[in-house]
């Protein structure tokens, strides 16, 4: 046991060899002397001492691992929400987003574009905030604690939780607010990863791509990610009004989910003028063309009287072929079906005397898109118009039309095809005008028999239900029947002619 010496003993047996107590702390610390009081013993000044340092110790060791697990939690976040974009989703955001949106993306691309680097800077702030972290915690706690709370803290609060934050539905807006911070990490860790990126840049060719990102999807894909953008988003109509119909809430949605649902698909008419478009570039003028046989053309010897007038005129067609008395497919020209407003079929004026319209001549290769621009030109100093020649060889065909000559047979003439055309395969339907009333007819009385069929159905699984025998399922079959010959027989009476003055005396 140690015996305490008053600080008065020491200070006489320092003036006794000499030296003074002043003079003697001097030379270790101002700040020694000073906080000696009369009455302090030495050890205990020392103890005192030690649970200062001890406790600033723990504290300051603390506070270096808690800045790691916080480092390392945004270099995974920042690796998360970061890499993870795409280049070409954010260009797409920067031109066709909303003001907050394109604001977010100008913000990122620049980070974007150089993402190996960037990939890079985050690995290795990520790396350094795991590696410190032990280290920290090992001064304050033992080692095995310390690898357990490590391993801890990285996989929870460094990983899991900054992932699942930074991939989340707001990963844009986080990214983007956290853009200065991670240009000041690229800055300061330039000098290791500037030098990695570009290897991996080298190594992985990623400038060498001659394609490019903003080819990330060809017209089938594109045409796919609509139809799929449409399912999705009817599948998910349809789930929201169960659950509205299932809690008794009203099937009209919020402002915000109306204004919401106006940036996305809503109708199938959509969809397919997008496939439409989309094959324009593939689709061949031989998918769609109107084969020789079946198209309406007459001849150039023809009187116009009044029985050809009103042939023309049932036809129902504005431009109409006009071919040599050898045959359809030696075509002279086209003719214009308005130009017989201003005849008087008592005239009988014959065919040859009015002028014609040299049409184009294609190839049944031609691509949709090539058509479209071709015909949209119109009619220029009488050549052009709506409508084409199909031909095996339409130089041969072009030359003898423009000599005024019929296309020859070695041209090989198949079928004409016109703007119409295009349209239907743009819009993937069929356009029916005044004068399709066969075809009016036809789907008028298949949805009639659809809808005779559904109620049909409907009353057979009703009378199931109660019990009623076979008989009287006969019974309902036969009456549809009755009614569906009855509507077959009057159907044609229902179709409004649209025709004119002039046809309906016929």
């Amino acid at each position: 046991m140690t015996r305490e010496v008053p600080l008065k003993a020491i200070e006489e047996y320092l003036n006794s060899i000499g030296f003074t107590i002043q003079s003697t702390c001097q030379a270790y610390s101002d700040e020694f002397y000073t906080s000696f009081e009369p009455t302090t013993a030495l050890p205990a000044l020392q103890e005192e001492e030690g649970d200062e340092k001890n406790q600033w110790f723990y504290i300051k060791n603390s506070l270096l691992a808690l800045t790691c697990v916080i480092t390392a939690a945004l270099a995974a976040g920042l690796t998360m929400g970061l890499v993870s974009q795409e280049l070409l989703d954010l260009k797409i955001k920067e031109v066709a987003g909303n003001p907050a949106e394109r604001k977010q993306a100008r913000a990122l691309i620049p980070l974007i574009s150089d993402h190996h680097r960037l990939l890079v800077t985050l690995l290795l702030l990520n790396a350094v905030a795991n590696e410190a972290m032990p280290l920290f915690l090992d001064e304050i706690v033992p080692g095995y604690i310390a690898i357990i709370m490590s391993v801890t803290l990285v996989l929870f609060f460094g990983e899991i939780i900054p992932s699942a934050i930074f991939s989340g539905p707001n990963k844009l807006a986080i990214a983007a607010k956290l853009a200065p911070m991670v240009r000041l990490i690229l800055w300061l860790l330039c000098p290791l990863a500037w030098p990695l990126g570009k290897l991996l840049d080298k190594l992985l060719h990623e400038h060498d791509d001659d394609v490019g990102f903003m080819q990330k999807y060809d017209r089938n894909e594109l045409s796919a990610l609509v139809r799929l953008q449409y399912e999705e988003r009817k599948a998910s109509k349809l789930k929201m009004k169960m659950e509205r119909a299932h809690l008794g809430l009203s099937e009209r949605g919020s402002r915000h989910e109306n204004a919401q649902s106006m940036r996305y698909v809503k109708h199938l008419d959509t969809v397919t003028m997008v496939e439409g478009a989309l094959e324009m570039h593939t689709k061949r003028v031989a998918d769609v063309l109107i084969k020789l046989e079946d198209v309406f053309s007459i001849p150039i010897d023809l009187t116009l009287n009044e029985e050809s007038i009103l042939d023309i005129y049932r036809s129902g067609f504005s431009r109409i072929p006009v071919h040599d008395t050898c045959g359809k497919d030696h075509i002279i020209g086209i003719f214009r079906s308005r130009q017989l407003m201003v005849l008087n079929p008592h005239e009988e004026r014959d065919l040859s005397t009015l002028p014609l319209v040299i049409p184009h001549c294609v190839s049944p290769e031609m691509t949709m898109l090539a058509l479209v621009n071709l015909l949209q030109e119109g009619t220029i100093v009488n050549k052009g118009g709506h409508m084409a020649i199909v031909c095996r060889d339409p130089n041969i065909a072009e030359i003898a039309l423009e000599e005024n000559e019929p296309i020859p047979e070695s041209a090989g003439v198949l079928g004409i095809v016109t703007l119409e055309q295009c349209i239907e395969s743009l819009i993937k339907e069929e356009i029916y005008d005044e004068f399709d009333n066969t075809e009016k007819l036809a789907i008028a009385r298949a949805r009639w028999a659809a809808n005779k069929w559904k109620d049909y159905v409907a009353k057979k699984k009703e009378q199931r239900s109660i019990g009623v025998g076979a008989s009287s399922d006969k019974a309902t079959l036969e009456n549809a029947i009755d009614d569906w010959q009855s509507y077959v027989r009057s159907g044609a009476n229902d179709v409004v002619d649209e025709g004119t003055s002039l046809l309906s005396k016929v």
